[in-house]
């Protein structure tokens, strides 16, 4: 209300590294809070505002958990959690990019980080261009 939808009217473009599909993802496929709840909460508090494109960075658990040993963030309660809890999760943002390839876009995030950047430029570039 305060922050993207004025930015919105303004014409300006709204980066977000987590919105509805992390929370739909996290708290309701996984979590098992009822989806239905969580959008209509959506809905209400976020104006039906849904992202034009989504940038799935798409990595096996295994080697997503080994990278972020490497890292210095240091927020780590999902890390935490089972590898059979981070494999559900890739598992449940597969299947929501394969109900929203309209605006979800799957980059392999196995390679490495100046490929990654690589495609997901070309990514942006390409669905601005459109």
């Amino acid at each position: 209300k305060e922050v993207i939808v004025p930015a919105l009217k303004k014409g300006k473009i709204v980066i977000c590294d987590r919105f509805i599909d992390s929370t739909l993802v996290y708290q309701g496929l996984v979590g098992g809070v009822d989806q239905r709840i969580i959008i209509d909460l959506h809905n209400k508090f976020c104006f039906n505002l849904y992202p034009d494109l989504t940038i799935l960075l798409d990595v096996d658990p295994n080697l997503g958990l080994k990278r972020k040993s490497f890292s210095f963030l240091r927020e780590d309660r999902f890390e935490n959690l089972s590898l059979s809890f981070h494999n559900d999760v890739r598992n449940e943002y597969l299947k929501l990019s394969n109900l929203h390839k309209d605006r979800f876009v799957k980059v392999d995030a196995s390679l490495d980080k100046m490929k990654i950047f690589k495609l997901i430029k070309d990514k942006i570039f390409h669905f601005f261009n459109n």
